[in-house]
């Protein structure tokens, strides 16, 4: 076991916000209910997985730069810090384990939003698990505290902008590739 404890000045708020923004309205609805599971400590767990030695080269070139003192080791440090966050949540695997059963629909819900941003609708997700639409969105707000509404267009807009940042893209298409139909979210 390996115990690491970070300082606040040494993890980037731009970073952590950076790994919220490109991640699924999903992986945010579980990585909020690992940390309310862990609020007894003050810390999370990152276990070991198997044949990753990824993270394990990374701690190692930390202490490495940290012991050996060479120039702009403070830089680099820091950035090793960086890497060392991005691959910890990169490999960490959140599961929906001892979730209640209202848990495990929601979970199914938002799997479906992920998967199916485009044109995904409450009413389609309910006649798919046999659920009354009003039912399971009182429960996805409930459970999440949002509505399937506003959910739905939270991953639309981290899709969107991905292709923002990493195409060429006009507005318009990208707004339709997405399942955005109004232009106002991308007013400055």
């Amino acid at each position: 076991m390996l115990n690491i404890l970070f300082r606040d000045k040494n993890i980037s708020i731009n970073l952590l916000n950076q790994i919220q923004s490109r991640q699924s309205e999903l992986y945010n609805f579980l990585i909020n209910r690992v940390f309310k599971q862990q609020q007894s400590g003050s810390y999370l767990l990152f276990p070991k997985e198997p044949d990753n030695d990824d993270v394990k080269l990374t701690v190692e070139r930390l202490i490495e730069e940290y012991y050996l003192h060479r120039p702009f080791a403070d830089t680099i440090i820091q950035a090793y810090l960086t890497i060392l966050i991005a691959k910890l949540v990169r490999n960490y695997r959140i599961t929906a384990d001892h979730a209640t059963s209202s848990q495990k629909i929601i979970i199914k819900i938002l799997q479906e939003i992920h998967n199916n941003y485009q044109h995904a609708s409450l009413a389609s997700i309910a006649k798919k698990y046999a659920y009354n639409a009003n039912y399971l969105g009182n429960q996805f707000r409930k459970e999440t505290g949002k509505t399937f509404s506003q959910a739905l267009t939270s991953e639309r807009l981290i899709h969107a902008k991905q292709l923002v940042s990493s195409t060429q893209l006009p507005i318009i298409e990208i707004m339709h590739s997405v399942g955005i139909t109004n232009s106002s979210f991308f007013l400055p």
